[in-house]
């Protein structure tokens, strides 16, 4: 997918490691792959006779940034499974790819420079053999002679800074732009460890001319700067979004970045506030679900086929899959620990402030006599959270703490293609279709409960709470609302979140339900002070915005005191609009896009949440 990089001032030799393989075998009994729990991160067995070897596209060593292809070879190529780790040499591995198909991959070391290693773990499914192979590389240094060099990637909006070591208790960050007046600023990284400094820049115009330089900070020294360096940035392709400016900026707001999560094309994108193209995914993926940390990305597929083709992803803005697994591979882990399985990921998948992963699963049981006559495939949803390596830490079924015998509120179906995919049967009751999942400040999960017009928070404790529901807010749930107004509840929301101060709750109204008494019902944003201990909420926003969605959607509070609400798909037509409105909900500044929107952030830029 990616070539080799370009850089305008020669890579520098760095340091040289040849490339070594060691490879090593255990066998698990027959019959027991079911049960098994992953594998060990760090312990690693002893030399042994296996055949299965690891093999990089290029030879060591490559300039750092350079996309190596990782190829295992030798055994068994049926009914086998590959893990991918990778680490600095003498660390600790970190999964990149965990159990499931596919002999290859694709990485690079694109922060530091030196030698790592990859290793690859082989399981054959029929015999429960384990076998692991690994490989020393080196990626040398792009500084030479002390000067800094821009390297193109193969994406064309992408490219890597590298710049030579700066002293411990020093922090380094890359200012670049069309001018210094108009400069973007990557986040710092410490220095310390005497090998190069390497950004991704990223949020640039299509063919337009940039300059980048560093910035460091020290105690002693307040700011100091590395020389600048020019590089033009490359075409895109010609089939991204196109977008309409509705209502122009009126206010100052340094959130100026529209990042956008489309499903046709499921292309992710980001804009500026003209809707000037900024960045685009090069992969192929069925949802962006969240921005993460440092310039990388959260999303999930699902794909025709099993269990294996439904996955969650972390990715880098070069579109490098920097962490994923499978459903197939969960669910070994899962059965392992007495639950249900699932069918596949939909809607969430983020990271927590602790590094912990957060994702949103269906579940599929067949109940008889319960939500229909006679035996009826029902979905339901289940919460997983990950370590840092994908490995299932905690769980939370929907079955085990919602009442079945109450029905989605619509009675909507599922069927192969609308939602995640089904196994038990062509159809299901698409019962709870969760569609967001949040930390609370107090260490509990905030889930809303589409189908049943529910926001519910649940008890997690950071881990090692019971799951049971704390409470449930909406139409016929724990809490009164101010005024007694009924037709001012939510219905079928979107991307419900609650602020730090833990009263504040935002949400995207889609408006579903009351649209079935109402024809003419638009869908709103809404915001809600609500009292945990009393169970009373309040309306503090209640934004017409103008337009009916009836399906996506988002919400995010704005750091200029007002909100930003995507009516993800428009009717009539296949559109989605990005709105901003003031603290009262006033609409102001609206961006239309070609195309449905699952979600869309304002951000700062390409490298923070928010």
């Amino acid at each position: 997918m990616f070539s080799r990089f370009i850089s305008i001032v020669p890579c520098g030799s760095g340091r040289s490691l040849q490339p070594a393989t060691r490879a090593g075998r255990w066998r698990l009994p027959l019959g027991v792959f079911l049960c098994l729990m992953p594998l060990p991160l760090v312990a690693h067995p002893a030399e042994a006779t296996g055949t299965l070897q690891l093999s990089p596209s290029l030879s060591s060593p490559q300039p750092v940034g350079t996309l190596i292809r990782w190829t295992a070879s030798g055994g068994p190529a049926d009914a086998t499974f590959y893990r991918f780790s990778a680490r600095v040499l003498g660390g600790s591995y970190r999964v990149i790819r965990d159990f499931g198909p596919g002999e290859s991959i694709d990485w690079t070391s694109a922060e530091w420079d030196g030698p790592v290693e990859m290793e690859v773990a082989r399981l054959d499914r029929s015999s429960g053999e384990v076998s692991t192979a690994s490989v020393a590389f080196t990626f040398s240094s792009r500084v030479l002679d002390g000067r800094p060099a821009a390297s193109a990637t193969e994406h064309p909006l992408v490219w890597l800074y590298s710049a030579p070591p700066c002293q411990p208790g020093e922090s380094m960050a890359v200012e670049f732009g069309t001018s210094m007046r108009t400069a973007q600023v990557t986040p710092f990284r410490a220095c310390g460890d005497g090998a190069s400094m390497n950004f991704y820049l990223a949020g640039l115009r299509p063919t337009t001319a940039y300059s980048a330089r560093t910035m460091v900070t020290s105690t002693r020294d307040l700011l100091r700067y590395g020389p600048a360096l020019s590089f033009n940035t490359g075409a895109v392709p010609a089939d991204l979004t196109q977008h309409r400016v509705i209502r122009p900026q009126a206010r100052t707001s340094d959130q100026t970045v529209v990042l956008e999560a489309p499903i046709f094309p499921n292309r992710p994108t980001a804009v500026d506030l003209e809707g000037n193209l900024l960045w685009y995914y090069p992969g192929a993926i069925s949802l962006l679900t969240r921005p993460g940390r440092e310039g990388t990305f959260w999303g999930l597929i699902q794909s025709p086929g099993d269990q294996t083709m439904q996955k969650i992803r972390e990715f880098d803005l070069t579109g490098m899959t920097r962490r994923e697994t499978n459903a197939a591979w969960v669910n070994v882990q899962l059965k392992a620990m007495g639950r249900r399985e699932i069918c596949g990921f939909h809607h969430e998948v983020r990271e927590l402030p602790d590094g912990k992963i957060l994702a949103l699963a269906g579940v599929e049981q067949i109940l008889t006599d319960v939500q229909g006559p006679g035996p009826v495939n029902v979905l339901g949803d289940m919460i997983i959270v990950f370590d840092e390596n994908l490995q299932v830490l905690w769980v939370w079924d929907g079955f085990d703490h919602f009442d079945p015998s109450k029905p989605a509120i619509l009675n909507e179906k599922c069927s192969q293609g609308s939602c995640p995919p089904l196994y038990l049967a062509p159809e299901g009751n698409d019962w709870t279709h969760a569609n967001a999942v949040q930390l609370t400040p107090d260490g509990n999960l905030l889930i809303s409960v589409r189908h049943l017009d529910w926001v519910v928070k649940i008890d997690y404790q950071n881990g090692t709470g019971s799951g049971n529901i704390l409470w449930r807010l909406g139409q016929g749930g724990d809490f009164q609302l101010a005024g007694d107004n009924r037709s001012q509840w939510f219905s079928h929301q979107h991307d419900s979140q609650i602020g730090l101060n833990g009263t504040t709750l935002s949400l995207y109204d889609n408006g579903n339900t009351r649209r079935q008494g109402d024809s003419s019902a638009t869908s709103r944003g809404q915001v809600l002070e609500i009292d945990e201990a009393s169970r009373t909420a309040r309306l503090v926003v209640n934004a017409d915005l103008g337009v009916y969605s009836f399906a996506l959607g988002s919400a995010q509070p704005l750091r200029n005191g007002g909100y930003h609400f995507n009516a993800g798909w428009q009717l009539p037509g296949n559109s989605a609009r990005s709105i901003e409105t003031d603290a009262s909900g006033r609409v102001g500044y609206t961006l239309e896009s070609s195309v449905p929107q699952y979600r869309t952030f304002r951000l700062r830029n390409l490298y923070t949440e928010d």
